[in-house]
């Protein structure tokens, strides 16, 4: 009897899960198809996999099947819902790098931002140039109560419920706080339309007032087709496996979601990424960059004057997606304020990250010593070993190229010698790798730059050979010219007279006197301009030579790169064969060490302002800075976006774009990481309620104390 029971259970069980899958229409196959794509990615690549499992007990797994059975529970999903699963799903890591954009144009917008303050929210931007403003009855410094008769804690509460929740709840309450009047269906947002009632409170009279505004509405242009339609679409598609971006640099450090946020049409000093930000003036300004010269990032820099009469200098980092030449521009900026100001301060508040070579330079700006930057933990696969295998090599014969035409550098000129490592590095044949090009595209960018100062050189040599040629034409014409005028003269006065006088004898022994005194004074003059000529050669061979040692010195630095980022290709190898897939903590990209800049420094006292929005680079830089005990750090904890990023795309019918997640674990030189955990202030603050109402004179306030104490220190 028992027996019979457990085959009844059995069949009962059997057929109450068969009907499930077998429901399952077309669509929602799809579905959770790409919802296991990217399960599958995060398994392969996601660094802080089993972090985020010591860390906050989150397990993958549980998540994938929770989002499954959402799927599979819904037959007619819409696009607009699986967005939200999918979101879901990917929030569940409470990682600040991991995000999803999705195929839309939606988006909704009121022309204000808010900011929450001591358990209040009060309005602290609004966009005069919009329209809709002038329908708004507030002004900056008021206090928001609702929207549509919903609480401004009720509204919040909910976009901060769509973002996922990050470890920092300040920086979930940040975004919401951005996204509250900016809604974006990439985001996978719910994108309000039509009329909003605005209550606000007066900052000054205390009285209500009511607005009724407009949301400014784009709509869907990308329509959402029946679940039927995208499953007979699911079928036509090729299904393969996710098609990762990832390559072998990992320098990238800015989630996929704040990217396409600093690319949006609408900008205000509250953006991630905003060129100059909320912060008035700290002081009366007597200098300013107005003008920048990239496109990239606009630095906003000025000089002013504190109570005491000091010249402080400030200048902006709004975010590090920037290149070579932002860099520099960005470095002349700091020599000019290194020789005009007695401290400075740096304003990274709301920096969403970029790139880490741009973070490594301005570090390296900034610091006196070289320092060690953080080492990070890896995922690697075959993809990474291969590319691996293929630099380790190609840099092995660039290196033995380098370094036998620096063993010849001696003997050759500086002409033939950048010929020769130019040719020795841009010949295929020889380096027997395609790859080539990519790899030594610094190099040769390098080199022709060479090129061009060598011709241009031996131009402005050939002008001044040119105009010494000249000159010395001239001075014979001269020359010749006066002897002319001496002779006719002389031949006139031999006429004119038909004998000599004493004293004639006396003028003409007077005159060969001058002539002799004359000859004497042109052989002094020619000494005089042979020993010029040769203190002129001389230095023109001094600065031909110190050029030269520049050279040297600047294609060693290159060799030793090289032989670094060689060194870090054959770890990973070595990784890859000790059987691990999540390496040990190793320096990426062979940069094992930041030293000082020679060309670009601040020498002075540094504050640097952070708030819980800066994520990614934005974590990074002031963490390498405190580290090396560079820097004072003022603000609030930072968001906690702990390594490098990578973006990914897969073939899908479900208009799920571009993801974003975390490829590497960074370790601080203290051994602490910043995944979750942030960087932690020297000086803490949070925003006060009296910084919204009066334009932030009690964090100016407090800004200019703490300067003068390092100043003082």
């Amino acid at each position: 009897m028992k027996k019979m029971c457990k085959i009844l259970i059995g069949l009962v069980s059997l057929y109450s899960v068969i009907p499930l899958h077998a429901a399952l229409n077309k669509s929602q196959k799809s579905m959770i198809n790409d919802l296991r794509t990217i399960k599958q990615t995060f398994e392969i690549g996601y660094a802080p996999l089993e972090w985020k499992g010591h860390l906050l007990d989150w397990n993958i797994e549980e998540e994938y099947q929770k989002a499954k059975g959402r799927i599979a529970s819904s037959p007619l999903m819409s696009i607009k819902e699986y967005r939200k699963v999918i979101k879901e799903f990917i929030n569940s890591t409470q990682d600040c790098h991991v995000g999803v954009v999705f195929n839309s144009v939606e988006r909704a917008f009121l022309p204000f931002m808010i900011k929450g303050v001591e358990g209040k929210y009060y309005i602290v931007w609004i966009d005069e140039h919009h329209e809709i403003s002038s329908l708004l009855h507030a002004n900056v410094g008021d206090e928001i109560i609702s929207i549509n008769d919903q609480p401004i804690e009720v509204l919040i509460s909910k976009v901060k419920h769509s973002l996922g929740s990050y470890t920092n709840d300040a920086s979930t309450q940040g975004m919401a706080e951005i996204l509250l009047t900016y809604r974006l269906g990439m985001l996978g947002m719910n994108v309000p339309s039509g009329y909003a009632n605005i209550k606000t409170r007066n900052n000054k009279s205390k009285k209500y007032e009511q607005s009724t505004l407009f949301w400014d509405y784009q709509p869907e242009l990308i329509k959402d087709i029946l679940p039927l339609q995208r499953s007979l679409g699911a079928l036509f598609t090729k299904k393969v496996s996710s098609k990762n971006t990832k390559q072998m640099t990992k320098s990238k450090m800015i989630n996929i979601v704040h990217e396409r946020m600093i690319e949006c049409e609408y900008q205000s000093p509250y953006d991630l990424g905003s060129a100059k930000g909320f912060l008035p003036p700290l002081g009366k300004i007597i200098w300013e960059n107005d003008k920048s010269q990239n496109d990239n990032i606009n630095w906003h820099a000025y000089i002013y004057k504190n109570q005491d009469g000091q010249q402080i200098g400030y200048i902006r980092i709004p975010h590090y997606m920037g290149y070579d030449e932002d860099s520099k521009e960005f470095g002349g900026l700091l020599n000019y304020l290194d020789q005009n100001t007695e401290a400075l301060v740096i304003d990274q508040l709301n920096n969403p990250g970029g790139r880490l070579e741009l973070c490594y330079q301005i570090v390296s700006m900034l610091i006196q010593n070289p320092i060690l930057p953080p080492r990070h933990q890896m995922k690697i696969t075959q993809t990474e070993v291969f590319f691996a295998v293929l630099y380790s090599h190609l840099l092995e014969r660039l290196i033995e190229k380098l370094e036998e035409a620096l063993e010849k550098a001696e003997e050759l000129s500086d002409a033939d010698f950048i010929e020769l490592i130019h040719s020795a590095c841009t010949n295929k044949k020889s380096l027997n790798i395609d790859l080539s090009e990519n790899l030594i595209d610094e190099l040769t960018q390098y080199l022709d730059e060479l090129k061009i100062d060598d011709e241009n050189s031996m131009r402005d040599d050939s002008k001044e050979s040119d105009q010494e040629d000249s000159n010395s034409e001239t001075r014979e014409e001269i020359t010749l010219l006066e002897s002319s005028e001496s002779e006719s003269s002389l031949s006139e006065s031999s006429l004119s007279e038909s004998s000599l006088s004493e004293s004639s004898l006396s003028e003409s022994y007077k005159e060969e006197s001058i002539s002799e005194n004359s000859d004497q004074s042109f052989d002094n003059e020619g000494e005089a301009s042979q020993v010029e000529e040769s203190e002129t050669s001389h230095q023109e061979d001094e600065s031909r030579s110190r050029k030269k040692k520049k050279r040297l010195a600047e294609i060693h630095a290159i060799l030793e790169r090289y032989k670094d980022t060689r060194d870090y290709h054959e770890e990973v190898i070595n990784q890859w064969n000790q059987g691990k897939t999540l390496t040990d903590f190793i320096f990426i990209e062979g940069v094992t060490k930041i030293k000082p800049c020679s060309e670009y420094t601040y020498t002075k006292p540094i504050l640097m302002l952070i708030n819980e929005m800066d994520t990614s680079g934005g974590d990074f830089t002031p963490a390498m800075l405190q580290d090396a005990e560079r820097v004072s750090l003022m603000g609030s904890r930072t968001a906690g976006a702990g390594g490098c990023v990578s973006n990914f795309f897969f073939p899908n019918a479900n208009g799920i774009s571009t993801i974003s997640y975390t490829i590497t674990l960074g370790k601080r030189t203290n051994h602490k990481k910043i995944e979750n955990l942030g960087v932690t202030p020297d000086i803490p603050y949070s925003i006060k309620t009296d910084d919204i109402k009066n334009n932030y004179r009690s964090f100016i306030r407090e800004i200019n104390e703490n300067v003068t104490s390092l100043i003082n220190k």
